[in-house]
């Protein structure tokens, strides 16, 4: 039965059809006495004469008719006309949970958001002694306002005879196909399984499973058959949330694992406990901020001298220092005073790349934001100014270039392909909007941030609280192809920004502007090799490593007087044109200290013994040998990305490519070839070119997104290769025919994929990183597949090598030394052995890259450590006193 538009059931007329079950269709229609859009639900024709059906519409209208509450789903009217019998609900705009989840897992946030409210729907049914019994993401609409319990067909009331499952089974068999029926069997709880009577703590299990079901996007039980999948809910335990996504609050994964317990007896008792608990770590009950008291300690407090001893004092004594600088303005006889501000232990400060960022200091000079860690792990700190440590920041992992807001209260910053914001210590960061590969963000005094979203892209604004970005420069393609870290001026209007070329070998053209939030003409200020900030009336700048201010009258736009040098020897990196220093507006300045940033490739023996050296120190990313070993390909930083080619055998080295930024070299198997990618605006492409130099650069793919080639297969035909839309939660690995068609074919997707690539000698394996078991460790797979993944290292992994024996797959292991993994193939069957370290530092290279190669006597070439990773930044008060 479908009702046209126009049909009349009691004074409402039908509009559109919304969507139809095996219990009903729903249309919205209008109710012309109330003038309002309303949802109404009939029955289907073939089930109009069901008595067992007409009752459980009954039912349910019984049952919502009780329920008042903003998360559940309004009864207006039940009617019936013409032998249809109908519901008339609450009208609601959004999609049902099932179909948001189809998407992907829901961000931690509005997960927990959205079962504290669907908790609070069921407490209140609860107490008007109704249990749902039929919870599941199809029937919770999520809303503006939002998340909606619906559908209470199945609902049982305090008053009601138990339902065992055999009539359970046996109303369903009437109502739904076989699909259907396995659906609800998915969400049912084991006492309901197993016959007995439902009660609250019934629909608490079942919201256990969708909650699950949002935090990761799978089901929490899962079988083949309707046998297997009930053996599975009655018998065994979900995957940790963790293990698929690793950011899950470890509070989080203990409220699901509760509402799961088999015996209803250990889960939590009542949907009101579980809605307070998830309440209270959505963070509506916390009132916490970032900011800081906001009168200065009068005194220190009294120390028991004996107790401490000498070291205290000599802590404390650097703490009075601070303390005297810190809470007191700059005055005439007061002078520049310096400190050291080291990383939290097991980290290093990360200043530079695309994972790690610069430091941000608070407008108010009270903190200091920055990103610090292992090769594992990176994530926000913050150093209050007062204390000697630093805090790290939950849920920041993988974040990078902090921001702080004009008040220093909240904390802007990048993270999984979007721009974030942190409102207080505790909370959850809320996605504002998509940034693939970012350069830098300024949040205005106009609730207004202003960033770059991509390396190569205009600047965009978008308001604080999240939604649609807005260009508000224009590139220039015949100048630049990059505007990048915006800082906004102090009337939350302007903005400086950093203009660049990648295609600009000379950098001639690199300058500073001001823009304008209203998308205005920018205004030329001056020829710059990096970014550019405003502190105490002045502009902030680099000339080489020496940090410049200068005069700057905010009303013309424009610099006065001279610049005056006013410290030396700030870290600035080329490649970014982005020096690391960030300046308060009450005379605090903090920067990273130039470092030689150069780094070596070297011979090593299987035991870790350095053989010798290749070429000069450079600025080295990644590292390819030639098949015959004689040659190797090298991405090196002069001062962009380019690739050379060195000839072992004659110690000389010959530049490759010339212009856009390459990278990612690798061989064809007869080394006559280099694929590599190369950047375009938006992304980078897959380019091939002759060794020989007898063919210009041929464009293999030109991908819409991101794409770096893994390897060139042993015998030619194919190139395996990585790509991504700049979010590695959507990497694909995929090999491309290189005889023929090109037509590349996927091979892993995420999350059970995140990079990198390479056959086994034999072509039978394929080794790569994965996420899939929480940490980022080494997998094999077979090749061509489908077939088992067979976890390679014990602990972290990245950027494996096949040994040319096909006896050992190398990798680097945790603190970036070289692991070998011993593997042996036997059959079908690929047995990890026996796992070693080889104690050589390696240089982690920016982004995708590869640090070392295996040459066929097992000599390892590998690209040594740098200085990227830094053991200080350094902290001035009262910079500006030099000005005076």
């Amino acid at each position: 039965m479908t009702l046209a538009a126009g049909t009349k059931l009691g004074p409402y007329e039908i509009q559109s059809a919304l969507g139809a079950g095996g219990m009903g269709e729903v249309y919205s229609a209008r109710d012309p006495r109330l003038d309002r859009v309303v949802a109404i639900k009939v029955l289907p024709s073939a089930l109009t004469s069901n008595e067992v059906v007409r009752q459980r519409l009954e039912r349910e209208a019984r049952a919502i008719s009780k329920l008042s509450h903003p998360n559940i789903c309004a009864l207006h009217d039940i009617g019936k006309q013409d032998s249809i019998d109908f519901l008339v609900m609450e009208y609601l705009e959004g999609e049902n949970l099932e179909q948001r989840i189809k998407r992907g897992p829901l961000p931690a946030e509005q997960t927990i958001r959205y079962s504290a409210q669907i908790a609070e729907a069921l407490a209140h049914a609860h107490r008007l002694g109704v249990t749902h019994r039929d919870l599941k993401p199809s029937n919770v609409m999520l809303t503006k306002s939002g998340a909606k319990l619906m559908d209470f067909g199945l609902a049982k009331q305090s008053t009601a005879l138990s339902e065992g499952l055999s009539d359970m089974t046996a109303e369903h068999s009437k109502l739904t196909g076989e699909g259907m029926l396995v659906g609800t069997f998915q969400y049912m709880a084991p006492e309901q399984l197993e016959g007995k009577e439902a009660d609250q703590r019934t629909d608490i299990f079942a919201l256990g499973e969708v909650m699950y079901e949002m935090a990761t996007g799978k089901p929490a039980f899962s079988g083949g058959s309707r046998a297997s999948l009930i053996a599975s809910i009655l018998t065994t335990e979900p995957a940790p949330i963790a293990q698929s996504q690793p950011l899950t609050p470890p509070g989080f994964e203990r409220v699901v694992r509760k509402c799961l317990a088999k015996d209803p007896d250990e889960r939590w008792q009542s949907a009101a406990d579980l809605a307070s608990e998830l309440k209270w770590m959505s963070g509506e009950s916390s009132s916490t901020q970032f900011a800081l008291p906001t009168h200065p300690v009068a005194a220190a407090p009294k120390i028991d001298w004996k107790l401490w001893g000498l070291t205290a004092m000599a802590v404390l004594a650097a703490s009075a220092l601070l303390f005297h600088f810190f809470w007191h303005p700059a005055g005439p006889a007061q002078a520049r005073t310096r400190w050291i501000i080291s990383p939290p232990e097991g980290t290093s400060f990360l200043a530079t790349g695309d994972a790690p960022a610069p430091v941000s200091i608070s407008p108010d000079g009270r903190r200091i934001a920055f990103v610090a860690g292992d090769s594992g792990k990176v994530q926000l700190y913050i150093q209050s100014l007062d204390a000697l440590t630093a805090n790290a920041v939950p849920g920041t992992n993988g974040a990078s270039w902090p921001f702080w807001s004009p008040d220093s209260r909240s904390l802007g910053f990048f993270a999984h392909g979007q721009l974030k914001r942190l409102d207080g210590e505790g909370t959850t960061p809320i996605d504002l909007c998509e940034a693939k590969v970012p350069r830098g963000a300024s949040w205005g005094t106009g609730g207004v941030i202003v960033f770059a979203p991509d390396t190569s892209s205009s600047v965009f604004r978008v308001s604080a609280s999240g939604g649609q970005p807005v260009s508000v420069t224009t590139l220039d393609p015949a100048q630049h192809d990059s505007h990048r870290w915006p800082f906004f001026l102090p009337d939350g209007k302007h903005f400086l920004y950093y203009a660049a070329g990648h295609d600009d070998i000379s950098h001639s053209r690199d300058s500073l502007y001001v823009g304008s939030v209203d998308g205005g003409a920018s205004k030329f200020l001056m020829h710059s090799h990096a970014n550019a900030a405003y502190a105490n009336g002045n502009l902030l700048f680099l000339n080489d490593h020496a940090l410049m201010a200068q005069a700057f009258d905010l009303g013309r736009l424009a610099l006065t007087g001279e610049p005056v040098v006013v410290q030396d020897g700030v870290e600035v990196h080329r490649t970014w044109w982005m020096s690391v220093f960030s300046a308060s507006q009450n005379g605090m300045l903090v920067f990273a200290p130039a470092v030689q940033p150069d780094n070596n490739l070297i011979w090593m023996d299987t035991n870790g013994k350095k053989l010798g050296t290749v070429g000069d120190a450079g600025r080295y990313a990644s590292v390819h040998l030639s098949p015959d070993d004689e040659q190797v390909v090298v991405e090196r930083d002069r001062p962009h990305h380019d690739l050379w080619i060195h000839d072992l055998r004659r110690n000389l080295a010959t530049q490759f490519t010339f212009g856009p930024t390459a990278g990612l070299p690798v061989w064809s198997n007869d080394g006559s070839k280099i694929a590599f990618s190369s950047e375009r605006p938006g992304g980078l492409d897959l380019h091939v070119k002759s060794v020989n130099g007898g063919q210009d650069e041929e464009v293999l793919l030109a991908a819409n997104g991101y794409a770096y080639p893994m390897q060139w297969s042993p015998d030619g035909s194919v190139l395996l290769y990585y790509i991504d839309d700049g979010n590695e939660h959507n990497a694909e690995l995929r090999v491309m025919p290189m005889r023929g068609d090109h037509t590349p074919r996927v091979l892993l997707k995420a999350p059970f994929y995140i990079s990198d690539g390479s056959f086994s000698p034999d072509m039978r394996w394929i080794v790569y990183s994965s996420r899939q078991s929480g940490t980022q460790k080494v997998f094999a797979t077979p090749y061509p597949g489908p077939g088992p993944r067979i976890q390679i290292s014990p602990a972290y992994g990245g950027s494996p090598v096949w040994q040319k024996d096909g006896h050992a797959i190398l990798y680097e292991g945790d603190n970036s030394n070289i692991q070998v993994t011993e593997v042996d193939e036997s059959g079908s069957h690929l047995i990890p052995g026996k796992t070693r370290e080889i104690s050589q530092v390696l240089e982690v290279p920016v982004g995708k890259g590869f640090p070392f190669d295996v040459a066929k006597d097992g000599r390892i070439l590998l690209i040594s450590r740098g200085n990227d990773n830094r053991s200080q930044l350094v902290v001035v008060s009262n910079w500006n006193v030099a000005l005076k």
